[in-house]
C-alpha cells in the first residue's frame, strides 16, 4: 500500500514543463534546466538526481546565474 511510486507530474512541475511541452524554451545543462531570463524566472532540477550523483548541484549553479551582459 505504501510502497515506492513513480513521481507524478505535479511533484516537480517546473521540471515536467521544461522537459515536456516547454522543452523548446529550456536551457539545459545535465540535470538542471531553466527558462531563458526574458521568459520566466523558473528553474528546476531533475526529480531523481541520484541517477548522476555529484552532477545536479554544479549544473544548477551554472544555470542559476544570469547570462552575461553584452559589452557596451
Amino acid at each position: 500500500m505504501f510502497g515506492k511510486r513513480e513521481p507524478h507530474v505535479l511533484d516537480n512541475p517546473a521540471w515536467a514543463a521544461l522537459t515536456g511541452p516547454h522543452a523548446h524554451l529550456a536551457e539545459r545543462h545535465g540535470l538542471a534546466a531553466r527558462y531563458p531570463a526574458d521568459v520566466s524566472p523558473f528553474a528546476a532540477l531533475a526529480t531523481r538526481p541520484t541517477h548522476a550523483p555529484g552532477r545536479t548541484w554544479p549544473n544548477s549553479s551554472a544555470r542559476a546565474s544570469p547570462p552575461p551582459s553584452p559589452e557596451p
